[in-house]
């Protein structure tokens, strides 16, 4: 339909343009089909999915605490569809404040939760989780940093400063990758949070 409340929901900028007083595609090599596109239409006309434009893969639909359709699993950052580094870290934070005050303890040997990859929105989710004063194992496939870790040499992952709790503020406008790592790398050793590779 054109609507204006497209440009406005778009995250990239300028992805689309007003044309003929519609919102229209502009440079559509740019979008990376953030899910808040898709919150914000206003016919419901987007649908996110992982994949190609054969096969694609349904997106995750998850509660506002991120919570599956499987009670006790949460879904944040890329899986559920948000690419952006600062959402995902903003996703990982308020899924560690919700578990922080909702799962109890048993005292005994096995963590209060298990984040599955430790890239930016499982990091944040552990920085939380220990800033609640919970037990948490944090474990990735490969590495810390996550799909980040595997992106080009010396691309530009970060353009905005994040605040961790328990951390303080995190990173500046224009970021690479590696400078992303290390910062991340730091901010583990300062929080003397285990990372589980491999």
């Amino acid at each position: 339909i054109g609507s204006l409340s497209c440009i406005k929901a778009c995250p990239e900028g300028d992805i689309l343009g007003v044309v003929d007083k519609k919102a229209r595609l502009i440079h559509g090599a740019h979008c990376i089909g953030h899910g808040r596109c898709a919150a914000e239409c206003p016919v419901g006309a987007i649908r996110l999915v992982f994949g190609t434009a054969e096969r694609g893969v349904d997106l995750p639909e998850v509660d506002e605490f991120f919570e599956s359709s499987r009670p006790g699993v949460h879904i944040a950052g890329e899986l559920g569809g948000m690419g952006l580094i600062k959402n995902a870290i903003a996703q990982g934070i308020q899924v560690a404040e919700y578990l922080a005050q909702t799962v109890e303890s048993d005292g005994g040997e096995a963590v209060d939760v298990a984040i599955i990859g430790a890239g930016p929105a499982g990091l944040a989710c552990a920085i939380g989780l220990k800033a609640g004063g919970r037990t948490f194992r944090l474990l990735d496939q490969a590495r810390l940093g996550g799909t980040v870790s595997n992106f080009p040499r010396h691309k530009i992952v970060m353009t905005e400063p994040v605040d961790f709790p328990g951390i303080g503020r995190f990173g500046k406008r224009q970021m690479p990758k590696e400078e992303l790592l290390s910062g991340w790398a730091q901010i583990v050793a300062k929080s003397r949070i285990r990372v589980e590779e491999g």
